[in-house]
Formats: structure tokens, sequence, C-alpha cells
């Protein structure tokens, strides 16, 4: 079993005391990161949650993007695949990874955990996964089991 390690952008414990990820919370972790990089099955899980509860102004949205911006560019350095949350913050959740590069070839997504009230904002993710693959025959599969699941 191998591990993942990352900053998720909802911090505390227990349920009452949860709050919005910060950039402290992301550099008190990073040394440790460091630490066990070569053991590390992936950056995760990470992401975005803009739950009216944990993120309710614009600066906490922002500093949960920074976290996240400074995690993928983590993920790339260490060539390592993204555990990636999205809860209230699909679309966000895929501009951001498009502007960081995470699907033009650097690396896969391991698993993205998402919470969506509609299909409409499902298919960006299944077809970013799809481009995110390498070779044509690959994406015919992928095309083929999500128009069997769609």
């Amino acid at each position: 079993v191998l591990p993942c390690l990352g900053i998720h952008p909802v911090q505390g414990i227990p349920p009452e005391e949860q709050c919005s990820v910060t950039l402290k919370d992301l550099d008190a972790a990073l040394p440790l990161i460091e630490l066990y990089k070569d053991r590390l099955l992936a950056i995760g899980e990470v992401g975005l949650d803009f739950t009216p509860r944990f993120a309710s102004t614009d600066e906490q949205k922002q500093e949960q993007r920074q976290v996240l911006t400074k995690q993928i560019q983590l993920a790339k350095r260490l060539d390592l695949p993204l555990n990636v949350h999205s809860r209230s913050a699909g679309r966000p959740t895929i501009n951001l990874l498009k502007e960081q590069g995470t699907f033009l070839g650097h690396f896969m997504l391991l698993k993205i955990h998402v919470f969506f009230s509609s299909l409409s904002l499902v298919l960006p993710y299944l077809l970013i996964m799809c481009v995110s693959l390498r070779t044509q025959s690959r994406m015919g599969t992928v095309m083929e089991v999500l128009l069997k699941v769609l």
C-alpha cells in the first residue's frame, strides 16, 4: 500500500472546527511531503471546496486556488499524479487544472472526487480525462465506455 500526501481544501477535526485551507497549512505540510516523496503514489487529496460553510468569501476561495496551484506544481515537479477533490467548485476546478496544464500529457489524474448537481457539470471532467490519454486507440476505447455509461 502506497500513500498519497497533500493538503485537502477543508481543514480541521472535529466537523464544527472545519475551515478553508490556507497557504500556512500547505507550508506546514511541504517538509513532510518532500521527506516521503519517493514513497508516494500521488499528491492528494487536493482541490477546491467552495461549500459556503468552508469558503464563504472571495479571499478564502482565492487562497484555496493558490494552495491547489502550488500542489499541482509540486506534483509536476515530483512527476506524481493528483488525487483531486471538488465540491461546489466544478467549473473553477476544471479551469484551474486546465490553466496549470494538468491535462497536457504531463501527468494523468489518479482520481477526481467530485460532487455534482447535474450531468452538464460532469461532462468536462469526463472529456478532459479522455483528452489526457496519449493515444488515439485508448481515447476511442474510453469514449466507447463513456457513451455506454451516459
